[in-house]
């Protein structure tokens, strides 16, 4: 997409230089309309692919209930939260897995998935920044990257809650 994003900034330069209510103004509006457009098929194509091929791989497939809204407060890392449209790949996930009969899992927030050791479940208060990205277990010693560690965890609940039958299955 980044050809397209290029594309999309070039056009936009175009449109501001015109005078607004004219008919090359119009005429390029549509022309930017419609590389937004191209934007948004392109990004729906890769939510598709993605979310059929994790539907149809995985029977049980654990998510995150993320606050998006929150982590849409830091800017340095905003505009590429949104631009994933996390709200519209959790909502295919969801229907997909519905067509082919595969559970999805929902964890809650509050769950420390990437504080909790995956080897030993000694929960680890310093890893509470999003700049710790590596640390080592301080009761079993074992390295962790955060968001492998993390995704263990996820599994691993999802799997406890599917046994224990308090799901949250979407």
């Amino acid at each position: 997409m980044g050809t397209l994003e290029a594309k999309l900034a070039k056009e936009q330069r175009i449109l501001s230089g015109r005078e607004k209510g004219s008919a090359n103004w119009k005429e390029q509006r549509i022309r930017v309309a419609r590389v937004h457009e191209q934007i948004a098929n392109a990004r729906a194509v890769v939510l598709h692919k993605t979310t059929t091929m994790i539907v149809k791989n995985h029977d049980i497939i654990g998510i995150e209930d993320l606050r998006i809204g929150n982590l849409l407060k830091n800017a340095n890392r905003s505009r590429a939260i949104s631009e994933v449209s996390w709200r519209m790949f959790r909502t295919m996930l969801e229907y997909k897995a519905d067509w082919y009969g595969k559970q999805v899992v929902v964890i809650a927030k509050n769950v420390a998935s990437s504080q909790l050791c995956s080897s030993c479940g000694h929960t680890n208060k310093a890893v509470e920044s999003l700049s710790v990205r590596e640390w080592n277990g301080p009761a079993c010693g074992s390295f962790h990257d955060s968001a492998l560690n993390a995704s263990i965890n996820l599994k691993n609940e999802a799997i406890r809650r599917l046994t224990v039958g308090t799901t949250g299955v979407a």
